[in-house]
């Protein structure tokens, strides 16, 4: 079962983890890394978000932000969403298609 929403407010401070299945690799090689904070980079320019601190390793990374108006869960979405396709895309992985 999901947890519930949780309540976010504009200007809060979060420290986020986010990891690999079963704690295998989501970042292989530097190029992989320097996407990520890419990507972050980008969203800081258009929502306000505010990075205070990273640490990336290899199958999991911890960020310390503040996001502006947009919520959290949206910022990570967009974040995580554009990570994994240049992941599949660059590691020539497949999505599932759903039909089983």
């Amino acid at each position: 079962m999901g947890r519930k929403p949780q309540v976010e407010y504009s200007g809060t401070l979060y420290h986020v983890i986010q990891h690999g299945n079963n704690r295998e690799f989501i970042f292989e090689k530097t190029a992989d890394k320097m996407f990520l904070l890419k990507e972050i980079k980008g969203r800081k320019t258009n929502t306000g978000l505010k990075l205070y601190g990273y640490v990336i390793m290899n199958n999991h990374y911890h960020l310390v932000l503040q996001v502006g108006d947009d919520p959290l869960s949206k910022l990570m979405h967009l974040i995580n969403s554009s990570y994994g396709r240049y992941y599949n895309r660059e590691h020539n992985r497949t999505v599932c298609s759903g039909s089983f």
